[in-house]
């Protein structure tokens, strides 16, 4: 609207120059008058009115676009004064406190990820037998950065939560930021039970009855999973599962993308994850979750191979509650 009435002003001011000159032209005495006091442009208006190249034309556009602009102004003047007086309690999105809370906010958090240091070294869990090598052009944020940057907000890391992967390209202060969160599980051996032959709608069920359970235990509204983009999938060879979720968050606006790939080891999971893509990224995100996955090296004889069923302690939860969130409850 503001920019609307600007732009018609400035149009307004090029057609009464325009009118300036050509006034000029015929008496440079009533050009400075005009450019002094603008109602002389009235005067000058119907004195040369019949005059071939004279300025009635781009008088009359100037006075067509002003007039224009103040319509305007009048006609949305009352719906400003209404909002205005409706008081910090009408809308919690115009008030400045507000505004100026959340630009607050925004800018320490902007300040924090472009603050956080990155490095490429091998990555180990001090109470798993696990490393993870970064791939070309990724960079690992641990969590101890994560902790000093968000620690108390509502960006603080899960308990599970070991780090970041971020590559090197992207600008984690940019609208199209992402990061691949690296997060362990070390309850046990995880079964590969709980996927096969199980329809994918009623995965899906069980993974949005997750979501409401942990929003409750949170007083926040639950997001909602709609489909999956990428179907869960076990590869018994490698021992990793992946899969795509279709998310809007608290159940409001387009779906996003959050992709998963799971790392079982002997005695705990790695889980990787990507939350709130674009879902025309879809394929970035599934990939760089898999590739980060292939990464991840259990120490010798702590491969997902290598269970023992009489030495190792089984997992409380099987596969399938790890895809759909279930495990959560059940740790």
């Amino acid at each position: 609207m503001y920019l609307l009435l600007v732009l018609l002003w400035l149009v307004g001011l090029v057609f009464y120059l325009m009118a300036l000159v050509r006034t000029w032209r015929i008496s440079p005495l009533l050009a400075v008058l005009m450019f002094l006091f603008w109602p002389v442009g009235i005067y000058v208006l119907v004195k040369y009115w019949n005059e071939g190249d004279g300025p009635r034309m781009p008088l009359l556009a100037s006075l067509g676009t002003s007039v224009l602009a103040l319509l305007l102004v009048l006609m949305f003047m009352p719906r400003l004064h209404l909002i205005e007086d409706e008081g910090p309690g009408f809308d919690e999105a115009i008030t400045a406190p507000a505004d100026e809370d959340l630009i607050s906010r925004n800018a320490r958090r902007a300040r924090a990820l472009a603050n956080l240091p990155r490095r490429n070294d091998t990555v180990t869990i001090s109470d798993a037998p696990i490393a993870i090598n970064p791939p070309a052009h990724f960079h690992f944020i641990d969590r101890e950065a994560l902790m000093q940057a968000f620690g108390g907000t509502v960006d603080e890391p899960a308990a599970s939560t070991i780090g970041w992967f971020v590559h090197e390209r992207v600008d984690l202060t940019g609208k199209r930021a992402w990061h691949v969160e690296v997060d362990y599980f070390g309850d046990g051996y995880v079964a590969n039970s709980g996927l096969a032959g199980v329809a994918t709608e009623t995965l899906r069920a069980d993974a949005q009855a997750a979501m409401n359970r942990q929003a409750e235990l949170l007083s926040a509204e639950p997001d909602h999973i709609s489909a999956y983009a990428e179907l869960p999938s076990f590869d018994p060879r490698t021992a990793r599962a992946t899969w795509v979720e279709e998310v809007s968050k608290y159940g409001r606006g387009e779906p996003m993308l959050d992709c998963y790939a799971l790392q079982l080891g002997r005695k705990g999971v790695a889980l990787l994850s990507i939350s709130s893509i674009d879902p025309t990224r879809q394929e970035l995100c599934l990939r760089s979750v898999r590739m980060l996955a292939a990464h991840v090296q259990f120490g010798r004889g702590q491969e997902y191979a290598d269970h023992s069923r009489m030495l190792d302690r089984s997992a409380p939860y099987a596969l399938g509650d790890l895809i759909s969130g279930a495990f959560i409850d059940k740790r």
